[in-house]
This record gives C-alpha cells, structure tokens and sequence, in this order.
C-alpha cells in the first residue's frame, strides 16, 4: 500500500536499541548451558529447514534412521566480562563411543551467540544479519502479524535481501519485542544455498531485570557429503541457556589465557548429573545412538585410542599416566644410522604437583649411547609457574643453537648430517607467566661441547 512500510518502523526501533539488547554488550554475564549435538545423515532435501530442525527433535520422522552416527553432550560454566575476557569451564561432557570423553565441544564451538553483529560467520561463509546497521536499505520486510502479551507486543516479520541484492543474505522470520525493542525469536537460512547451507533458530528470554538473552539456540549446518559415504551429511547443535546473571562483578583473575577449559572432573560424571542438567529426556534415537555407539566403542577400544593420541600434537603417545615421546623411539641420522631407544615422562594425569622422565637411545653406526632425563614442579600447573631441571647427553649438529623454532623447522637436515658433535648439558630453569599472552624464563644452564673429529 502506499505509506512507508510498517515494518521498517519496527525495525529502526530494534537497531537503534540493539546495544541495549545484545549479550556481547553487556558489561559482564555469567551462566550455565547444556549443549547437545547430533551428526546423522539422510534427512530429506525437499523437507524445509525449518521442518527439519523439527525433526532433529522427534523420534517419530520417517526420513530418519533408527539412530545417528554420532552424539555428544556438554554442560558447561561460561563467564564474560567486557570487553574481551571470556572463560568456559565444561564441568561434564559425553561423546557416543566413548566410557570417558577427553574432549568436549564447548557452547560455541557450532553456535553463533547472539544475532545482533553486523555481520556472521558460519563456517567459510559471512552473512548481513538483518540488524545490522543500514540493513532496511538491503532487506526487505513485511509485517505479518501481532501479538498483545499484557502491556507488550510482539511484532512478527518475514525478512529477505531486496530485489537485485548483491550481498550474502538471510530470509527467515523475526520476532521483535516492544519491550526494550529487543528480539525475541529469530529463523534465518540462506537466501541462496551456496556451499554451506543451514538453518538457525534462537529464542530469547527477558530475565527479571528486564534484560534480554539468549534462552535456546539451535542450528542444522548440512556437510556436501559424508567421509565414506555418498549421502550429505547434517550436524545439528542446540544450546540451551540456564542461571544467567547479568552485570555482576566479576573480577578479572576469574579469566586467564584459557578461554576454554576442560575440567579434570568432566569426563567422569555420573548419569544421574545428565538428569539434573538436560532439558528433557534423550528421545530414542538418542538412547539408540549411545547404545549402540558405546557397543562399538567398547570392541574397538575407542577411549584407549582417544587417550593415546590426545597429546600427538606433542610427539607423546599417551597411555594413563604415561607419556611416550614418539621420536625417541626409532629415528635415523646420517652419524648415528639407525637410532632405537625409548622416551618416557609422566603426566598430569599422574600428579599436578610434580612430572618427570627421561630418554635413552643408541645408534647402530656410532655405537654411542645417548640419555637425558627432566624432573619438574608445578606451583601453578594451569599458569606455568613451575621450575625445570634438565639433563642430557646427546648429540647436536655443529652451530646449532638452542631455539625450538629451529628444531621444528629444521628435521630433515639431522638425516643428511654425517658429522655431530657430543653435548653434554644440565639446565636449572624457572617459569612463570606474567600476563595471559606473556611468559618469563629465567635460568642457568652449563654446557659442554666436544668435537666428534679433529676439528
């Protein structure tokens, strides 16, 4: 009709108050979360995403399997202070497969938090939102209904990107509150599927503060297609939001330089912390999953090969309070030929307080033996406050020196090299960290190189 369009109205009101609104703004916030995730494959393409995220939530669809590939289960303690120091605790966490989970997806690992930036990310792709600033001049909104909640309207809209539109937008609907302007439900896919195609459902709250936050997230990301599999395949997340508490002082040694953290007690918790902590009951393609999952897991040592590889990243191949380094074990250089030994250090799971270890090895072609060895303390193991002593008795190649940036860098060179020099070298060190992105080192270190020719 002629007229500005009602909804745009509406709009300007929910920008204008989105600072206001959006939890990234608060000065601080504090709460607990329960998120679930599901990988499962074979949803119908022709169903609507919307329809779809229904669906992830019925044990009744006929487009679904019996059960899903995969599950997992994270209940987490998440605290933010502004403008930037952020920390999740997960206090328990359970993957399908697995009798104890080493590893855990945290509350926004999959979810986008809050809808109120200007722009989003979701995997590879970004996205305008609809309340980005300037967004009436892109999108395109209609009003299509009204609902009265005591002195409070709720206007619903259906939005997209405007005709000739040369951005990567959203189409969905959008719920605006006039209590504070505030959004208060939102369904958004991609205007045009693209390589990355999903669905996201957020619902907010107005806690008794008259503050609005997220209350229950939810996502269905598609994948192209399935390793070992020929269908697409879906991950669906939802996040459900508990005991928020807004703009209560938090000081700042609540944060460290761990943004995310899994505690030392959340793999073992018990059934009966899932039934304080779910929303709802697992439907029964969840119970199937972990069935039948934790059935396989328990043929094929699942947990042993998590716990093994967990510290790979390291060169450690871990078994309980054991870690074996990887590269003590064979390795071959062109003075020493073929090199065979065996490295061993204990690890946290082993004390907080103390670790050590130590190395051997011998080469076939020097007929030398090499060994070293490492004891530690820890005042503070999650600060790095500690204090090292060092032994070894090895070989190094002529004119290196001792950065780990080269050793890193440098492997191959140690193949080739046909001349190293003896080093024998003991080292006291201290270490601690000053700041979330700073670390001190102090030490003494006595060092003696003898020359393997007549050099």
């Amino acid at each position: 009709k002629a007229g500005e369009n009602p909804a745009l109205r509406i709009i300007r009101n929910a920008i204008e108050n989105a600072d206001n609104n959006d939890p990234k703004k608060y000065n601080t916030y504090r709460f607990k979360s329960y998120n679930k995730n599901i990988l499962t494959r074979n949803l119908d393409s022709l169903i609507s995403a919307r329809r779809q995220l229904k669906l992830m939530e019925s044990d009744t669809a006929s487009v679904l399997s019996n059960r899903y590939l995969l599950m997992s289960e994270t209940v987490s303690r998440t605290r933010f202070k502004k403008p930037n120091l952020f920390k999740e605790e997960i206090i328990g966490t359970k993957i399908s497969g697995f009798k104890k989970s080493i590893m855990a997806v945290g509350a926004e690992n999959i979810q986008y938090f809050g809808l109120y930036d200007d722009v989003i990310q979701v995997l590879t792709e970004f996205y305008i939102t609809p309340l980005a600033k300037g967004s009436v001049k892109r999108y395109f909104f209609i009003l299509q209904d009204t609902v009265i909640k005591g002195t409070d309207s709720t206007y619903i809209m259906y939005f997209q990107p405007r005709m000739g539109a040369n951005f990567e937008g959203l189409k969905g609907e959008i719920h605006i509150n006039t209590n504070g302007w505030a959004m208060e439900y939102i369904f958004a896919e991609p205007n045009y599927k693209s390589t990355v195609d999903f669905a996201m459902e957020h619902h907010y709250q107005k806690l008794a503060d008259g503050n609005w936050f997220p209350m229950d997230l939810g996502i269905l990301l598609q994948l192209e297609q399935m390793p070992f599999f020929n269908d697409p395949g879906f991950v669906y997340s939802q996040l459900f939001v508990d005991s928020v508490e807004i703009n209560i002082p938090l000081a700042d040694d609540q944060f460290d330089h761990v943004k995310r953290e899994l505690t030392r007690g959340a793999p073992d918790v018990t059934e009966e912390f899932w039934e304080k902590y779910r929303p709802a009951e697992l439907n029964l393609k969840e119970s199937k999953t972990y069935a039948h999952m934790d059935s396989i897991g328990e043929r094929y040592k699942f947990d042993f090969m998590m716990n093994g590889l967990r510290n790979i990243y390291r060169g450690f191949f871990t078994v309980k309070d054991l870690e074996f380094k990887v590269n003590k074990f064979i390795a071959y250089t062109g003075y020493e030929g073929l090199r065979l030994g065996a490295g061993i250090y204990t690890n946290s799971q082993f004390s907080k307080k103390i670790r050590f270890g130590g190395y051997y090895g011998y080469g076939f072609t020097d007929k030398e033996w090499k060994y070293g060895g490492t004891a530690e303390y820890f005042f503070n193991w999650k600060k790095d406050h500690k204090i090292s002593l060092d032994y070894s008795d090895d070989l190094i190649q002529p004119g290196v020196v001792n950065i780990p940036y080269y050793y890193n860098t440098n492997f191959w060179m140690e193949v080739w090299a046909q001349h190293m020099d003896r080093k024998r070298e003991v080292s006291l060190t201290y270490k601690t960290r000053l700041a979330n992105f700073m670390t001190l080192e102090l030490g003494v270190r006595k060092f003696d190189l003898l020359t393997n020719n007549d050099y």
